[in-house]
């Protein structure tokens, strides 16, 4: 059974292929139009995914795509009301006038056939909810989904059990946690459902008395209460005009408020943009803390999966994996946002028809990849000399030492957000000002932003203080550095003490595991910086015509194509 999943709906539109149980292709379609965060339809990550399939549109079982517009169907959208509207509008015009017929608590599910294929819509929140348990390694776990907004949906809890997902409780839009957050995002000046992870950084700039003052006046924006059998989380609608899609961002309530203007884009920094940063995230914290309690004691499970663009969120991940105060387990996928949500659709197809165990890989390299042999032509068409190496691992370790940042493209591209070695910078974390050299020189982004570190996993608790055994595999998790390690890794550390963490076994991907290995063997050091490759505005690189752009386009000493080492004037090939 072959089964396209599509998310067309949210940010990072994409595309991926399963087939007889697992996920064969995936990809942003970001990554080819250049575009960050685009939404246009996938069609660059479908023709990948059927190549990379090797099937036809004609080969297909069925298209699942994540979103239900049949949740969004009312009777009077006033559709089609012109007599010249495109003949094809009747395909939502009929289910539009139709709507009014049936019950408006629909299913999960909507099928419509495209040409004599299954063309199915399934709810966001299922779709979410498919891609962690789908990818986790129970076949029965509780179930948690937190975003912005599905259809009508912010969050949904349930269970999964032999392949079959059912929920429970749902909160309903415009109650949302994604967009509290988000909307303080745009407070702080930055840009609402994207650039959260900078007021998660930000906040560990903050004093905590100042910190603590503002947390009580945020507290103020929302009522949350699990005390009961219901679930509740209320924002103050007075301050927040989030459910006005095409608002007016008066945030002249919520100043008064939190006696504060709101920042502007160019503003510079504050000592109180700190403060209400690490406010906002306490808050974050303490609700889906809330949240994690309530699903434990309603489904009463002891292992859960987590997904929704709010599990994007590394801070918070950490505390709730490290304290294990709800559940004795947790899964996130590498792809909690929604662009993940085309694997959910996909695998949802498989096994909502059939259900069954499905199989467990801790891995995400669904993109395309190329050889050796295309990367040498494209160099030696572009006129680039090159070194071949005989142990690329043992080389990049050796570049790391002697202070190199070096960009390293091999294997198939990862699937989501963060980069897990094939599609990264590294840089040798030991280095005091390595973290402003790589922002100033070649990201070219904030000051306060940090960097994650690549871990052998063996190694991971002695540096971090986290329990024997603990796995952080997709960079999900952030977690403090024992005091011990904070001086050799300095130019890792950030504000807080914490450090975002991949943890890499040989069986998950083998040259970023011997490069560590033989980077531990050099320095004594288990662990590198680790960045995505791409610069500011830009989505990761897709593949080697990129990388060699980007390459010669900022501040990196050396560029690794698989097998071919390319460095530039003043740091020659040895």
């Amino acid at each position: 059974m072959k089964i396209l999943g599509l998310n067309i709906s949210g940010y990072i539109s994409s595309a991926a292929l399963a087939s007889d149980g697992r996920i064969v292709a995936a990809s942003c379609e970001e990554r080819y139009t250049r575009i960050k965060r685009d939404r246009a339809f996938p069609s660059n990550a479908i023709a990948h995914a059927l190549d990379a399939g090797g099937c036809s549109p004609e080969e297909l079982d069925a298209v699942v795509v994540a979103w239900n517009p049949s949740k969004n169907l009312h009777k009077n959208l006033g559709l089609l009301q012109e007599a010249n509207r495109a003949r094809a509008k009747y395909l939502t015009y009929v289910p539009n006038e139709l709507a009014s017929w049936f019950d408006e608590e629909s299913s999960q599910e909507t099928e419509l056939r495209l040409f004599g294929k299954p063309l199915v819509y399934i709810d966001h929140h299922l779709a979410h909810a498919a891609s962690t348990c789908f990818t986790s390694p129970w076949d029965r776990a509780a179930v948690v989904s937190v975003d912005a907004f599905g259809e009508n949906d912010t969050l949904v809890i349930g269970r999964v059990e032999n392949g079959t997902i059912t929920f429970d409780t749902r909160i309903g839009f415009p109650h949302s946690l994604g967009s509290f957050y988000s909307y303080f995002t745009e407070f702080l000046g930055f840009c609402g459902d994207a650039d959260e992870y900078k007021v998660m950084a930000l906040g560990a700039y903050a004093d905590p008395d100042e910190a603590a003052e503002l947390a009580k006046n945020v507290a103020k924006t929302y009522t949350a209460d699990i005390s009961g059998d219901e679930l509740v989380f209320e924002m103050d609608l007075n301050l927040f005009d989030h459910y006005l899609f095409h608002r007016s961002h008066d945030f002249s309530a919520l100043s008064r408020l939190l006696g504060m203007a709101a920042r502007r884009p160019n503003d510079l920094l504050e000592p109180r943009h700190f403060a209400l940063a690490h406010a906002v995230q306490y808050h974050f914290e303490k609700i889906l803390d809330a949240i994690l309690s309530f699903a434990a004691k309603t489904t009463g499970e002891s292992l859960v999966c987590l997904s929704g663009g709010c599990f994007m969120n590394s801070l918070a991940n950490g505390k709730l994996a490290r304290e294990c105060r709800h559940f004795k387990d947790m899964h996130i996928p590498p792809y909690p946002d929604d662009s993940g949500t085309a694997i959910g659709a996909a695998l949802y197809g498989q096994f909502h028809s059939k259900p069954g165990k499905h199989r467990f890989e801790r891995h995400n390299f669904f993109g395309p990849q190329e050889t050796t042999e295309t990367f040498e032509a494209l160099l030696s068409q572009r006129k680039i000399p090159f070194l071949r190496l005989d142990d690329p691992a043992a080389e990049l370790a050796e570049r790391l030492e002697r202070g190199e940042i070096v960009g390293h493209v091999s294997g198939p591209m990862e699937f989501g957000q963060r980069a897990l070695g094939n599609r990264s910078i590294f840089a040798d974390p030991r280095l005091p000002d390595v973290r402003d050299k790589i922002n100033e020189s070649i990201k070219n982004r904030e000051w306060f932003r940090p960097y994650a570190a690549s871990v052998l996993a063996e190694e991971a608790a002695k540096v971090f203080d986290v329990p024997k055994g603990f796995r952080s595999d997709f960079m999900e998790k952030v977690v403090p550095v024992r005091s011990e390690w904070a001086e050799r890794i300095k130019g890792l550390l950030h504000a807080d003490g914490t450090v975002r963490l991949q943890t890499v076994e040989k069986q998950t991907n083998p040259r970023l595991y011997a490069m560590l290995r033989h980077f531990f063997k050099r320095t004594g050091v288990p662990l590198v910086l680790n960045t995505s490759f791409n610069v500011k505005g830009e989505p990761i690189v897709l593949d080697g015509a990129q990388a060699i752009r980007t390459f010669y386009s900022c501040g990196l000493d050396t560029l690794i194509l698989d097998n071919l080492c390319i460095v530039k004037q003043g740091n020659p090939p040895r």
